[in-house]
């Protein structure tokens, strides 16, 4: 009985983990345009990002509010066990002029505080930045990831990232990523919603792809040295 149990357990784990990877495949390709109609260039350098951008307005702390990933197999991992919690972010903008990203936030339950930094790419545009970040989720190489500021007021901004451009141009879905923040944790104001989610249709992603972060058991504060 006790190796049958174990038989129908193990058979359960699994089908969890196929529909999980399952919903996560399709919420990737819903991120490049799910249920919108695309009329725009989809192309990812056509693109327009925050104009006049001031990097100095980014610095402080900012809520995640919503997003359709942040690293790879994100939301499969949030289907079994909850992975990404009350994030939030601090920026510091160094003497050098590259900015200095903690994250920090509960992973699987744990409080955790990551840091990396961002610099601004060679495109000239201001809001497109490039940051730092793990080439896996357990891996401790890095190297430089588009970090794009599409729009802001610097109380709320959208922040997207193609890691993987196709032929065409476009972005592979399985390689979108773009979440929203905002300097208050209970969201966006209505007008700022309605300037993301404008900013949303332009990047041709769907709007039903974006998942509220959880946000009900908070970690202590960043600590910054």
């Amino acid at each position: 009985m006790e190796s049958w149990t174990k038989a129908v357990l193990c058979c359960a784990l699994s089908a969890v983990l196929f529909l999980s990877c399952v919903e996560c495949r399709v919420l990737n390709n819903q991120g490049k345009n799910g249920g919108n109609k695309v009329t725009g260039d989809c192309r990812v350098d056509s693109f327009q990002v925050q104009q006049d951008f001031n990097v100095t307005g980014l610095q402080g702390d900012w809520y995640m509010i919503s997003d359709i990933g942040l690293f790879p197999g994100h939301h499969t991992f949030d289907n079994l066990f909850y992975l990404a919690q009350d994030f939030k972010t601090r920026y510091i903008l160094n003497p050098d002029g590259t900015v200095r990203i903690i994250a920090a936030g509960r992973m699987a339950g744990f409080c955790q505080e990551k840091e990396t930094y961002a610099e601004h790419d060679d495109s000239g545009d201001l809001a497109k930045l490039q940051a730092y970040f793990p080439t896996s989720l357990f891996s401790s190489v890095r190297e430089a990831q588009p970090y794009w500021i599409m729009t802001t007021d610097y109380q709320s901004a959208l922040v997207y990232s193609c890691r993987d451009i196709l032929p065409d141009g476009t972005c592979n879905p399985d390689h979108t990523y773009a979440w929203t923040i905002n300097r208050h944790p209970e969201g966006h104001t209505p007008q700022q919603q309605a300037d993301i989610d404008a900013k949303i249709t332009e990047l041709c992603l769907s709007h039903d792809a974006f998942i509220s972060m959880p946000r009900d058991n908070p970690c202590p504060a960043i600590h910054t040295v």
